[in-house]
């Protein structure tokens, strides 16, 4: 009970802490114009928003948790579902996006000249036609083929209880598979700017775009702070199946935070970092 209540504090804690870095940020770079707003970083708002979305549903959902456990008489029928129901699809569209900036950043990298002839004449309204049909098809796998129904014991509090094993499958499937797939396009980019770079290219530039560095140390979150937790959830699945949960979540929500602070600092603060190659700034 002790550990649940300390993983779900620090859970929630994280994510408003989270959601309000993430707010101030766009705040402060679409209304106070701390920084010129720029079509190559709209993915990176795209993603801020979408963040404070999300954390914010986290933070609903743990305190929801912690009020069920301390007193059942606040149990509402089905509310959790509907909260992790929320939580999920963001966190599923959140890894969508955090993916299509990884690719984005590989693609400048790779073929800056490419990238920046062609860039400029691509909607938009193309990548989030892209996000609304992968929104869709969770949809689809949630109440089609997973067959979920809304129908949440009143002593349920998690994700384990309001999903079937199907959609729980298919939702450990997505985040593994995003997750390594941006970690992919990320090592690309490390290579190319970091390796390659230093040991073959002749021209050295010491810029590196805010956009690529955001994506790789959006990666290295994600390595630290979700493919790692998974797969200690994976390990101890059988074990302390729970505990691992509520520790997964508290590591994630902590990354979050953490990614907030760094994207704050690589937006506002010093622009220039060392070395790398020329890429399309941003």
């Amino acid at each position: 009970m002790l550990f649940f209540f300390v993983s779900s504090f620090l859970a929630a804690l994280f994510s408003i802490t989270s959601c309000y870095f993430n707010v101030f940020i766009l705040f402060s770079i679409l209304y106070l114009k701390r920084i010129p707003v720029k079509s190559s970083m709209s993915l990176i708002y795209y993603k801020l928003g979408i963040d404070a979305f999300y954390t914010l549903s986290l933070f609903f959902n743990k305190l929801y948790s912690i009020l069920m456990k301390i007193s059942a008489d606040s149990s509402i029928r089905n509310l959790i579902f509907y909260l992790i129901w929320i939580s999920t699809s963001l966190g599923n569209l959140r890894a969508t996006v955090a993916l299509l900036i990884s690719f984005e950043r590989a693609v400048a990298t790779l073929f800056p000249v490419f990238y920046h002839n062609y860039r400029q004449k691509l909607s938009n309204c193309i990548v989030w036609f892209l996000i609304i049909l992968l929104i869709l098809f969770d949809q689809y796998m949630l109440f089609g083929f997973c067959d979920v129904v809304i129908d949440t014991p009143l002593d349920c509090y998690n994700f384990l209880c309001t999903m079937n094993q199907c959609y729980a499958t298919y939702w450990l499937s997505h985040e593994r598979i995003f997750s390594f797939s941006n970690v992919f396009f990320s090592a690309v980019v490390s290579f190319r700017l970091f390796i390659w770079n230093h040991f073959f290219s002749t021209q050295v530039s010491n810029t590196i775009s805010r956009a690529t560095r955001n994506a790789l140390f959006d990666s290295f979150i994600v390595i630290a702070f979700n493919v790692i937790p998974n797969f200690m959830f994976a390990s101890f699945y059988t074990i302390i199946l729970e505990k691992v949960g509520e520790l997964t979540v508290a590591t994630k929500t902590a990354g979050f935070m953490i990614e907030a602070l760094i994207t704050f600092q690589i937006l506002f603060g010093s622009k220039k970092v060392g070395p790398a190659v020329v890429t399309p700034q941003s």
